[in-house]
């Protein structure tokens, strides 16, 4: 007898002595009541977005304000060397 013919003839033996048990009346509600989720307000999930997103908020608010204040910078010496220049009317 090979290994296949064992397994089937223990499941259909198993399928046989089983087949009179049947979930009860109110089965399926209690385990969807188990399982659905509990209606959550949008800020309770606020704290969790906020520390995936915090660490980048940070790099990025660094990154702007080393630019605006390079661009600053620039912007101060392109004028300072405007006010050493005189136009001539002619």
């Amino acid at each position: 007898m090979t290994e296949q013919n064992d397994i089937d003839k223990r499941l259909a033996r198993l399928g046989a002595e089983t087949s009179a048990i049947q979930p009860s009346a109110d089965f399926t509600a209690r385990v969807m009541g188990a399982i659905e989720p509990a209606p959550v307000a949008w800020f309770a999930t606020l704290g969790t977005a906020a520390r995936k997103f915090l660490p980048a908020a940070v790099v990025v608010a660094a990154m702007a304000l080393f630019w605006a204040y390079q661009t600053d910078a620039s912007v101060e010496a392109e004028l300072a060397a405007s006010y050493g220049s005189v136009e001539v009317d002619w």
